[in-house]
C-alpha cells in the first residue's frame, strides 16, 4: 500500500491487489452536519452525475455504463460524501479521468436539478415512516444537544423543493477542494500508471480550506427513557444508545477495543435472548463513530409480553461487560473473527474496503492507522476492559420504546 499526496494537496491511497477489477473512490469531508440547509448535501450528491463543464448528464451516464457497468454511485453520510466506481482493470485509468472531471467541474444544470430534487424526495419518503430514522432527533437531543437533533430531523417536501442551484454550488465550491478529499484506488492496476493518472486528472483542482467544522459534540452524560407511538409497528422495538468514541486517530486502539467488546456482547445477547430464551426476533449491538460524536447501540424486536425480561437481560449483560467480566478466550475468538472477516472482505467487498481506507485517512490524517486498518492483533484484555468500562455505561443510556399503542 502507498499513501501519497500530490503537489497541490490531494491525498490518495494506492492499494494494489492481484485481481482484474479496480475499486476507485473519493471521500469528501462534507456531510449532512455541514450542509447549509436540510438535504443540500444529498441533492449535491445526486447532481455530481448531472453534468460538468465538459459533459452533460447523458454523456456521464453513457461513460459510466461503458466503464463501470457493475457499480457506480454516491452516498451522503453524517460527516462525509462518497463517490465510487468498480471498473475492470483495463478501464481503471479512464475511470479516474471521469471521476476527476465530476469532482472538479460539477455544474449543477438547472434542468437536471428539478428532476433530482424529485428523486431526493422519493428517497426521503422511504424513511419518513422508518422507526430507526424517526427516533434519532429525540435520542440525540437527550444524549448530545438540540443542535445535533435538528440535523437529524427528516426534511419536508417544502424544504427539499426550496433548495436552489446557488445553495448547492456554494457548498460544492467550499468543500470540494484538495484539503477535504481522499482518493483511493483499490484492486488491480500498475502503480506508476495510476499515480500519473491521478496527478494529471486532478492537476487543476482548486485549493481551498480544510473543513474545520468537525468539532466534537460532548455528550450530556445522563440517562433517559423515551417512547414513541408508531402506528403499524408489528413488534415492540427497543433501542438503547450510549455515548461512544469519535472517529479520531487519538483513540484508534480504544475504538477497536470497543468493537471487540461489542462483538462479545452481541454473542452474549444472542445466546441469552435468542438461542436460549427465544425472547426476541432479532438483537443487535454495535459501535458507530463519526467525526463529531460516537455511539454504542443496542436494538431488539420482541413481543410486548417478553419486553420486561428482554430489558432485564440486556441490562444484566451490559453491566457485566462494564464491570470487566470478559475472558481472554472471548477476546481471542472475537479478534480472530474480525481479522478473518477483514481478510475475506478485502477481496469480496473491494468498494467497501477502499472507501473504509479513504474515510479513515480523511478522518485521521494518519498513514499508519490506515496501513493497519482492521487488524486488531494488538488488543489485549486491559484494552477491552477499559473501553467497556468507559462506554458501556447504563447511567448514560438513552432508551426508546417504539410500538403501536393500539396493538
Amino acid at each position: 500500500m502507498k499513501i501519497l499526496k500530490t503537489d497541490y494537496g490531494l491525498r490518495y491511497i494506492l492499494c494494489p491487489l492481484k485481481v482484474d477489477y479496480t475499486s476507485i473512490s473519493a471521500v469528501v469531508l462534507y456531510g449532512m452536519l455541514d450542509e447549509s440547509k436540510p438535504e443540500v448535501a444529498h441533492t449535491l450528491e445526486h447532481m455530481l452525475f448531472g453534468g460538468t463543464n465538459k459533459l452533460n448528464h447523458k454523456s456521464i451516464k453513457d461513460k459510466f455504463d461503458r466503464l463501470s457497468p457493475f457499480s457506480y454511485n454516491a452516498s451522503t453520510e453524517t460527516d462525509m460524501l462518497t463517490v465510487y466506481t468498480l471498473p475492470v482493470k483495463s478501464k481503471a485509468l479512464e475511470t479516474v479521468d471521469l471521476l476527476a472531471d465530476i469532482l472538479k467541474n460539477t455544474s449543477v444544470p438547472p434542468e437536471i436539478l428539478e428532476n433530482e430534487k424529485r428523486a431526493v424526495d422519493l428517497e426521503v419518503e422511504d424513511i419518513r415512516g422508518d422507526a430507526s430514522s424517526l427516533i434519532l432527533p429525540d435520542v440525540y437531543r437527550e444524549m448530545f444537544s438540540d443542535d445535533l437533533a435538528e440535523h437529524f430531523k427528516i426534511a419536508t417536501q417544502k424544504q427539499i423543493y426550496s433548495i436552489t442551484r446557488d445553495e448547492i454550488l456554494k457548498d460544492y465550491k467550499r468543500f470540494f477542494v484538495p484539503e477535504n478529499i481522499v482518493f483511493t484506488a483499490y484492486g488491480g492496476f500498475k502503480e506508476q500508471e495510476m499515480e500519473n493518472a491521478i496527478n494529471k486528472g486532478f492537476a487543476d483542482l482548486k485549493k481551498g480550506n480544510r473543513n474545520n467544522g468537525a468539532l466534537e459534540i460532548k455528550p450530556r452524560g445522563r440517562s433517559r427513557e423515551l417512547e414513541m407511538d408508531l402506528p403499524g409497528t408489528l413488534n415492540h422495538r427497543f433501542y438503547m444508545f450510549m455515548p461512544g468514541p469519535v472517529y479520531s486517530v487519538k483513540n484508534i486502539m480504544e475504538r477497536e477495543a470497543l468493537v471487540v467488546a461489542s462483538g462479545i456482547l452481541q454473542k452474549r445477547f444472542y445466546d441469552s435472548l435468542r438461542g436460549e430464551g427465544g425472547l426476541v426476533y432479532t438483537v443487535e449491538a454495535g459501535v458507530s463513530s463519526y467525526l463529531r460524536f460516537g455511539e454504542v447501540s443496542v436494538y431488539t424486536e420482541s413481543s410486548k409480553a417478553h419486553l420486561g425480561e428482554v430489558k432485564r437481560r440486556i441490562n444484566s449483560e451490559i453491566q457485566k461487560i462494564h464491570d470487566g467480566e470478559i475472558t481472554k478466550d472471548e477476546i481471542a475468538e472475537e479478534v480472530t473473527r474480525i481479522t478473518d472477516s477483514m481478510l475475506i472482505k478485502r477481496y469480496t467487498a473491494p468498494t467497501d474496503s477502499g472507501i473504509a481506507l479513504g474515510s479513515l485517512y480523511l478522518a485521521s490524517g494518519d498513514a499508519e492507522s490506515v496501513r493497519r486498518y482492521g487488524i486488531p492483533e494488538k488488543i489485549h484484555m486491559d484494552d477491552v476492559r477499559a473501553a467497556s468500562s468507559k462506554y458501556f455505561d447504563l447511567g448514560k443510556a438513552v432508551t426508546m420504546d417504539v410500538f403501536d399503542k393500539n396493538q
